[in-house]
């Protein structure tokens, strides 16, 4: 696909370093805040893999270069007009309509169809001790009524990866685009550049919100499994990092549980699971329990993973 998105992710880490932010009421929270040292967290056994660049890729193969076309076609159409420049509009806008004429016929069924997306990813880099730390301050500031301070700790709480769909509306378009070349051909210019406000005013975003702990714990297990198969290290050293991924994922659900990102209960079949594995390690019963462990995964992203309405 050619040069994909140029909206394409903003990357946002919202950090906590050596203390906690020094940017809530001093006044009222100074000495909560300056008994919490926070340090920053490295994990050793992180598997090499980039968390957006992955989504990114998945995402992008979502994305037909007609749909990306159409909604760039018409963004440059509405800059044409609002230039004065009616011929190079209607140029623009014949291609819109005949790229919409394919996105309709490909997908005869579909209302809405993806046209760009953008990532934002915010990061906690915190152990479990860090979040309780955090949690020990917030709840001491709303035991005192600084409400305002403990709001600012809280936002701090945040480890998720938000990718953001923009999705065009598939009958709006087809229809709006027609009725703005007509407006066009009439020279009625500026009533033309409103309908192409209208038009991309009705695209839809829908924000999906993935716990960045969960993707991370799904890494160390998946890297686990491969580890396994791995034919040229002694199966004492496989075995031996096979259970440091393991444990490094089990870490990372807690935190998943602590930052809110579900409850125990929803990870328990998860836990059995993972647990089950490490007897089963190196034996004929260690790729079913594998295969489990993936489809506990899966199960879990899907009943965690929200979706909202961003328009």
């Amino acid at each position: 696909m050619k040069n994909v998105l140029p909206k394409i992710a903003m990357y946002t880490a919202s950090v906590i370093i050596s203390s906690l932010p020094f940017t809530i009421d001093l006044a009222e929270a100074d000495d909560k805040v300056k008994t919490q040292a926070i340090p920053l967290v490295t994990n050793h056994h992180t598997p090499k893999s980039d968390d957006r660049r992955k989504i990114l890729a998945q995402k992008s193969q979502e994305i037909t270069n007609e749909a990306y076309d159409v909604l760039s076609g018409t963004e440059q159409a509405l800059s044409a007009l609002l230039k004065s420049d009616s011929k190079k509009a209607a140029q623009l806008l014949q291609s819109v309509a005949e790229k919409l004429d394919i996105l309709s016929a490909k997908n005869p069924e579909a209302a809405f169809i993806p046209a760009d997306f953008s990532v934002t990813v915010e990061e906690f880099e915190g152990d479990e001790q860090t979040v309780k730390k955090l949690l020990n301050t917030i709840d001491d500031l709303f035991e005192d009524g600084k409400i305002q301070a403990a709001k600012q700790l809280i936002d701090e709480l945040v480890s998720e990866v938000d990718v953001t769909t923009t999705r065009i509306p598939l009958a709006i378009f087809t229809t709006g685009i027609c009725d703005v070349q007509r407006l066009i051909a009439d020279g009625k210019n500026a009533e033309a550049a409103d309908s192409l406000y209208f038009i991309l005013n009705s695209l839809e975003n829908i924000t999906e919100i993935i716990p960045l702990p969960l993707l991370r714990a799904e890494e160390f297990l998946t890297a686990a499994s491969e580890l396994e198969h791995k034919q040229n290290l002694s199966k004492s050293v496989n075995r031996e990092e096979i259970f440091n991924l393991v444990d490094a994922a089990k870490t990372q659900l807690k935190l998943a549980i602590l930052l809110g990102y579900g409850n125990k209960e929803d990870y328990s079949q998860l836990y059995t699971a993972i647990d089950g594995i490490k007897a089963a390690v190196q034996t004929q019963a260690s790729q079913a329990l594998w295969n489990n462990i993936k489809q506990s995964v899966g199960e879990l992203k899907d009943k965690l993973v929200r979706s909202k309405n961003t328009n």
